[in-house]
């Protein structure tokens, strides 16, 4: 299973939806205040299933519309969330989008 794609919208500096391929990128690098360490917050809200906090939300956006994606590439039919069953992923052709 391999991350290839980020979607955020209305997250801290990104009001407007933005989509990061993330393909074979290992490095964020850009100015300060860029927004490097947002797209890494949201990664980690989104892989670590954790709740954006209220302040999250884009200042000038729609507090009720804060969204993460992301796409996988190379998803196996099945995952073991726990210990006890495993879980189905639902296919998209090519990719899956899991939100």
């Amino acid at each position: 299973m391999k991350l290839i794609e980020v979607r955020i919208k209305n997250f801290r500096c990104y009001q407007e939806e933005i989509s990061i391929g993330l393909n074979d990128m290992t490095t964020l690098v850009g100015k300060n205040d860029a927004g490097k360490s947002s797209i890494m917050d949201a990664l980690d809200i989104f892989l670590n299933d954790n709740t954006p906090d209220k302040d999250d939300a884009c200042k000038s956006g729609d507090k009720k519309d804060l969204t993460i994606s992301c796409v996988f590439s190379d998803l196996p039919d099945s995952v073991i969330l726990d210990q006890t069953a495993a879980t189905a992923i639902p296919r998209v052709p090519g990719n899956a989008v899991i939100a």
